[in-house]
C-alpha cells in the first residue's frame, strides 16, 4: 500500500487528507470521545438495566443482538464502553437497547426520557461529530487535489525561475514556435540553475571569479577552520540575484518589435502627409473651377 501511495499522486493525497489536519481530526475524535462518555455516564446513572442482554441469538454464524458480548452498564466505565460499540457499530444507541413497556395507556416513566436520551445521541453522535470528522477529511483531500492541479498547471505554464507567464513568450516570439520551450530548456534551465549553485559549493572560495562570489555570498556562508574552508547553505537564502520577472528573450525581442513599431509609424505618417498634401491640391483645383 505504502509503495502504491509512492506512485499513485492520487493515492497519496488520499492519504494526505487524513494525515493534513490531523490535528483537527484528533481534536474532533477526543471531544466525540468526551460526548460517549457523557452519554455514558447519563446511561449508567439513568438506564443501566437497558443496557443488560443476554447472550446473542446466532443464525448462520452471525449475532442478532448489537450487543455482541452481554455487556452492561454495571460500572460508569463498562457503560461508557458499551455506548462507545453500540453506538459507533449501529449509529443508533436505541437499537442496542430494550424496549421499554406501554401497558394500559401508561407507559413507563423513563420512557421519553429513553426517547430523548438516544434522539440526542443520533443528533449529535451520528449527525454531527462524525459528520464533522467526515467533512474534515473531503475538504482536505479537495483542498490538496486542487493544490496539486494548480502546482501543476503553474509547472507548465509558468517559469519556474522568472515567473513570467507562459503567454508572453507565446506573443513576443511568435516568429519562434519554441520560444517557451527555448526559455524553459536553456535560458531559465531549472536544471542548469541547480548545477551551477552546486559547482559554486564544490568550487574552492578562493577561485571563485567575482560574480560567482557575488552569488556564492547570497546562498552560503564560509566559515575557516585551520587551513580549510567549510562551506555551508545559508539559514535563509538571498534569491535577488536570480532575475525575477526578467527574461532576456524578451528584452530581445522587446527592442525589435519596438524598432519595427517605429519604423511602422515612420511610414504610415509619411503615408499620411502625401495623403494630404495631394488631398489640398485636388480641393484647391476644385475650387478654382
Amino acid at each position: 500500500m505504502l509503495e502504491v501511495s509512492n506512485v499513485s499522486n492520487e493515492v497519496r493525497t488520499a492519504f494526505q487528507s487524513i494525515t493534513f489536519r490531523g490535528k483537527s481530526l484528533l481534536m474532533t475524535a477526543l471531544l466525540g470521545l468526551i460526548i460517549f462518555y457523557l452519554f455514558g455516564a447519563i446511561g449508567f446513572v439513568e438506564f443501566p438495566d437497558l443496557f443488560r442482554f443476554g447472550r446473542p441469538d446466532i443464525v448462520q454464524g452471525n449475532a442478532l443482538s448489537p450487543n455482541n458480548y452481554a455487556a452492561s452498564c454495571t460500572t460508569l466505565w463498562k457503560c461508557s464502553v458499551v455506548v462507545l460499540d453500540l453506538g459507533l457499530r449501529a449509529k443508533d444507541l436505541g437499537a442496542g437497547m430494550q424496549e421499554l413497556p406501554w401497558v394500559d395507556d401508561e407507559p413507563d416513566p423513563r420512557l421519553f426520557g429513553r426517547m430523548i436520551y438516544t434522539f440526542m445521541f443520533f443528533v449529535i453522535i451520528s449527525l454531527i461529530v462524525l459528520n464533522m470528522i467526515l467533512g474534515i477529511i473531503i475538504d482536505t483531500f479537495a483542498e490538496l487535489r486542487e493544490n496539486s492541479h494548480l502546482i501543476e498547471w503553474k509547472i507548465g505554464n509558468e517559469c519556474f525561475i522568472c515567473n513570467l507567464p507562459r503567454h508572453k513568450f507565446e506573443v513576443l516570439s511568435a516568429a519562434d514556435v519554441n520560444g517557451w520551450d527555448r526559455h524553459t530548456n536553456f535560458e531559465h534551465s531549472v536544471q542548469s540553475y541547480i548545477y551551477y549553485i552546486l559547482y559554486l559549493k564544490m568550487k574552492n572560495v578562493d577561485e571563485l571569479t567575482g560574480g560567482e562570489s557575488f552569488v556564492h555570498s547570497r546562498i552560503f556562508d564560509v566559515t575557516h577552520n585551520g587551513d580549510r574552508n567549510v562551506v555551508t547553505l545559508k539559514r535563509t537564502v538571498d534569491t535577488s540575484w536570480i532575475p525575477e520577472q526578467q527574461a532576456f528573450i524578451l528584452t530581445k525581442e522587446s527592442s525589435v518589435s519596438n524598432f519595427k513599431m517605429s519604423e511602422a509609424l515612420g511610414t504610415l505618417e509619411a503615408i499620411s502627409k502625401k495623403l494630404v498634401t495631394t488631398l489640398d491640391a485636388k480641393f484647391s483645383v476644385l475650387l478654382q473651377k
